[in-house]
């Protein structure tokens, strides 16, 4: 099989489309009522943390992914354990986001459309995508990039000049003091975006100039959470704090109030197109990496696996819950609280854990072998 490769700036791209994804659709860590976007820039300071960590664990075996480090530290057997749980993880969170954008859809625009169409019509786009292999997806986030930032470089130019930012909504500033925020922190801002940045440790192998990818990172994260800084800001200003809450999808009645001389208005259409390549990125990421932990199980090229595994995700993004209230609802009481962490930081510090008493252990045998060679 040959290996794919990605650039340094495809890396990039990748982190800052992954970081906005879905999380700049539905607003996260509204914990912190109007404190939110201050929790945003601190939770950008963990995600620093985060990706330095998800970037050392690869760093301590360069040329293999998750699923081959987890053989390193658990043999065959408990790595392929492992690499089922991760699987099924991958593809939950995968039919999540295809929920989240099908929802967004069917409450926007195509009103009349049954979702079942839109779900099948984005798993064939994503089909697509994966299929092409990893170079497309990274070729694809490198043009969808510009798109989605100069929109809300736009967005927020746009709603300046409607008059639409009230920044009273705003106060009192840490008004119950540093407990909401705390709280948005973790689980909520911790876990969604940045702790998904897990999902990368299935790709940092496939980066060609990976000595550039800690400031790579670095500056994706950065960016990556100042626009969702920014974008959570415009949702708590223009809509204020209740209604930034309790809207499932805050980004699309933000922009329902740009209107400037009776001309541009009425833009939510092209808000869920950009909106859309944010989506895609985060989808096929997650999609890639569930299809790559069955290369690892079987080894079989990924490939095989793109079609049935996809079908399988349509009967799960439908069965994925109801309706947005009982979406909201389960993501809050058992993904946040329990599959997050796990998934996200206990098994891969545990992951770190044996690699690094693996490691250490090597290199004292390596110095006794030449020890004794003398």
């Amino acid at each position: 099989m040959l290996k794919e490769n990605i650039s340094a700036s495809q890396l990039f791209a990748l982190v800052v489309c992954y970081i906005l994804g879905t999380a700049i659709v539905t607003g996260t860590g509204k914990e912190a009522m109007q404190d939110t976007w201050i929790a945003v820039m601190i939770a950008t300071v963990i995600g620093i943390g985060l990706m330095y960590f998800y970037y050392a664990l690869n760093q301590l075996l360069p040329n293999k992914n998750l699923f081959e480090i987890m053989e390193f530290c658990f043999s065959r057997f408990g790595a392929v354990s492992l690499s089922y749980i991760y699987i099924t993880y991958f593809l939950y969170i995968f039919t999540r986001v295809v929920r989240i954008f099908t929802d967004m859809i069917t409450s926007a625009i195509l009103l009349r459309t049954p979702s079942e169409i839109i779900i099948l019509t984005m798993i064939l786009v994503f089909i697509y995508i994966v299929f092409l292999g990893l170079e497309v997806i990274a070729r694809v986030t490198e043009i969808f990039f510009p798109y989605i930032l100069g929109f809300l470089i736009m967005l927020f130019l746009l709603l300046f000049v409607s008059g639409a930012v009230e920044l009273h909504h705003l106060q009192p500033i840490l008004g119950e003091g540093l407990r909401p925020v705390l709280k948005a922190l973790y689980p909520s801002l911790a876990a969604v975006p940045f702790g998904e940045l897990m999902v990368l440790t299935v790709i940092l192998s496939n980066v060609s100039q990976l000595k550039k990818g800690k400031k790579v990172m670095l500056l994706g994260v950065l960016t990556g959470g100042f626009f969702l800084a920014v974008g959570t800001f415009l949702m708590l200003t223009t809509l204020g704090v209740e209604m930034f809450q309790y809207t499932y999808f805050p980004m699309l009645s933000v922009a329902r109030r740009v209107a400037v001389g009776n001309f541009i208005e009425r833009i939510e259409v092209i808000v869920v197109f950009i909106i859309m390549l944010g989506v895609i990125v985060k989808g096929t990421l997650y999609l890639y990496a569930a299809l790559k932990g069955l290369e690892y199980v079987f080894r079989i090229p990924y490939r095989y696996f793109t079609i049935p595994v996809s079908i399988i995700g349509v009967v799960f993004t439908k069965l994925n819950t109801m309706n947005p209230g009982e979406f909201s609802s389960e993501w809050v009481n058992s993904t946040l609280p329990y599959i997050h962490p796990s998934m996200q930081f206990a098994i891969p510090s545990v992951i770190m854990t044996v690699l690094l008493c693996k490691k250490h252990s090597s290199q004292n045998a390596a110095k006794k072998t030449e020890g004794e060679g003398f």
